[in-house]
């Protein structure tokens, strides 16, 4: 994570990125994120640089495919790293990154975003990880059910015990009152 003005970008473990001050060397997979500020954001690709003053944005780069640069708010200049020529992408485009294409941008389809990852391994390998308090959270309820677990045990064993032992006890008792008697 990053922080960006009074947001942040995302930066998942499974991403393989450099984070320095206002500067995101992105190496593998993708981020994303919204914020503002007034020193721009400036995320480097091998093909492009782009630089984000405010807004919410996405972005994927994989090494055997183009990348993709996705604008939900706000606006970003993309500028190829083999060029000199630089595209803007406004609120609510999308924009492949491609070697030696002509960069236009397009408008966001959702139905263009599922084609692009329409194969059978998922371009996004998650890793959740859990915030402290749902860990604490976590580790008393589970707490919580070991030892009910266990009381119900205890009764249960406490229940065997009073049904096995106490006619065996009534048994023993009565034959030594009878013997007493005698």
């Amino acid at each position: 994570m990053a922080v960006w003005g009074k947001n942040e970008v995302i930066v998942p473990p499974e991403t393989q990125a450099r984070v320095a001050d206002r500067q995101i060397v992105l190496e593998y997979d993708w981020l994303w994120g919204s914020g503002g500020d007034t020193r721009p954001l400036i995320i480097r690709l091998p093909e492009a640089t782009i630089t984000l003053s405010s807004g919410r944005f996405a972005i994927t780069y994989f090494p055997d495919r183009a990348a993709w640069r996705y604008v939900m708010q706000g606006n970003a200049v993309a500028r190829a790293t083999s060029r000199d020529d630089a595209t803007t992408v406004r609120e609510g485009e999308m924009l492949v990154l491609a070697r030696g294409a002509r960069w236009k941008a397009v408008p966001l389809d959702p139905v263009v975003i599922a084609a692009l990852g329409a194969n059978d391994m998922s371009p996004v390998t998650p890793v959740w990880e859990q915030s402290l308090n749902a860990r604490l959270r976590d580790t008393f309820g589970q707490m919580g059910i070991t030892l009910a677990q266990m009381t119900t045990f205890v009764t249960y064993l406490f229940v065997v015990a009073a049904l096995v032992f106490a006619p065996l006890w009534a048994i023993i008792m009565v034959t030594r009152q009878r013997r007493r008697l005698k």
